[in-house]
């Protein structure tokens, strides 16, 4: 496994998976990454490069996107405790000022599909998907990275050749990852 900063114009190993902050940079154009992702998807897509996409890159969107629109609506700092609950509270107000961003992911993955676009959701149903099940807790206990991190690089190193984030993590993690996952290439937007 190899990590390296993206830069526009680096060459990226199809296929690619993308972490869901990639996607939630994109797709709120506010994200401090914003320029960069959309650079980034624009030569993905320009390029035909197959995107990988996964359940988990959804879920964790949408929950970022609902932390991001609250701490918008208030003006709260990025650093601002978010839970359930405050979702639960805020959720109306959220959604009457919100609501199109949430869905922009699913939008934006349909229009692209109907294009011709090259996005795959994973995991597939497959003997590889279940051995890659044995991968997640490795990762998580052993990289110390967290579950939902786990799982993601399990998906990208079964799935992809090149994985793009903005979590500084997999830059400890691609120093000692199993052998399972040698032919991974991690970029990482800053």
């Amino acid at each position: 496994m190899h990590f390296q900063v993206w830069s526009p114009g680096a060459a990226i190993d199809p296929p690619v998976y993308l972490d869901s902050n990639i996607w939630v940079s994109f797709v709120v154009n506010t994200q401090p990454r914003y320029r960069a992702c959309a650079q980034l998807f624009g030569e993905l897509l320009s390029r035909r490069v197959p995107i990988v996409f996964s359940p988990l890159n959804y879920h964790e969107s949408l929950w970022a996107i609902a932390k991001i629109s609250y701490q918008d609506l208030f003006n709260n700092p990025r650093s601002q405790q978010w839970s359930r609950d405050i979702y639960r509270r805020h959720r109306q107000n959220i959604w009457a000022r919100y609501g199109q961003r949430f869905q922009l992911i699913a939008s934006l993955l349909s229009s692209w599909t109907a294009a011709g676009a090259l996005i795959d959701a994973v995991p597939s149903p497959t003997a590889s998907w279940l051995g890659s099940l044995d991968f997640a807790p490795d990762y998580t206990h052993g990289l110390g990275l967290e579950a939902g991190d786990g799982v993601h690089l399990t998906l990208a190193a079964t799935y992809a050749r090149s994985f793009v984030t903005a979590d500084s993590d997999f830059q400890r993690a691609a120093g000692q990852a199993p052998a399972a996952s040698v032919n991974l290439t991690i970029f990482h937007i800053r």
